[in-house]
């Protein structure tokens, strides 16, 4: 379980509000395909960049936790 100091400072680097907007993305976009609605063009392209940059941004920090 998650102490309250790693809490604040996952959510100080924005990586728990990364982690939620691309959930909710991902789950809109699974949800309408599912129920076989058409995803908009607009969606599709702010799913590619929110997912994007979530693992970009995971990379990042990869690399510079290792330097």
């Amino acid at each position: 379980m998650m102490s309250k100091a790693q809490f604040v400072k996952l959510l100080r680097e924005s990586t728990i509000t990364q982690a939620y907007i691309t959930g909710c993305v991902v789950t809109t976009c699974c949800v309408m395909w599912a129920m076989g609605n058409p995803i908009p063009e607009a969606l599709q392209t702010i799913l590619i960049i929110v997912v994007g940059f979530f693992f970009g941004s995971k990379a990042a920090n990869l690399s510079k936790k290792e330097q």
